[in-house]
């Protein structure tokens, strides 16, 4: 098999298990979070991590069988944030963790997404291409809508929300 083609394979698969987790791990992320904003947005972005895992089924069913491709960043992510909210008592940081892990993860599928997409490009697969191209569009409009929330005024009124203030935004985006 060309090495290429196994790479992309390799790395569909694997993101192909990071959305399946990511969808638990949103659900968790918005059973912890205490900003009524902060839930709403990461349980409206179930439907579209659904969809991006019937995606990628489709895709995987176009490209060669991979049992490898290991999700060892996502968890590393995951476990990170749910240790840090589990270790405060603040509501507020509790919320700003899960905002940026929310983020964190988005990010990290965005940059496998893209590197997929090159592979795909190589290969001139275009059906795949398609897919991938649609998704990474998906991702994008995920981690924009979580960095306006992030932004928001909105978001930093509620109650048990952290405040956004220049200093709290200029920290959040050097951890981004």
């Amino acid at each position: 098999m060309n090495v290429l083609l196994k790479s992309a394979s390799i790395l569909a698969h694997r993101l192909w298990k990071e959305e399946r987790q990511s969808v638990a791990y949103f659900k968790v992320l918005a059973y912890k979070a205490g900003a009524v904003h902060l839930k709403a947005y990461l349980q409206s972005s179930l439907p579209d991590l659904r969809k991006a895992v019937e995606r990628l089924q489709s895709l995987l069913d176009e490209l060669p069988p991979e049992s490898e491709g290991n999700t060892a960043g996502i968890k590393g992510i995951m476990s990170d944030g749910l240790e840090r909210i589990e270790s405060n008592v603040s509501a507020t940081v509790k919320n700003e963790v899960a905002l940026q892990t929310t983020i964190l993860l988005t990010r990290h599928k965005l940059g496998s997404y893209q590197l997929l997409l090159h592979y795909l490009q190589l290969l001139k697969e275009e059906y795949a291409v398609n897919v991938v191209q649609t998704l990474i569009n998906e991702a994008e409009n995920t981690l924009q809508r979580f960095i306006q929330l992030l932004d928001s005024d909105t978001f930093a009124e509620g109650i048990d929300v952290f405040p956004v203030t220049s200093t709290t935004k200029s920290a959040n985006l050097a951890v981004l």
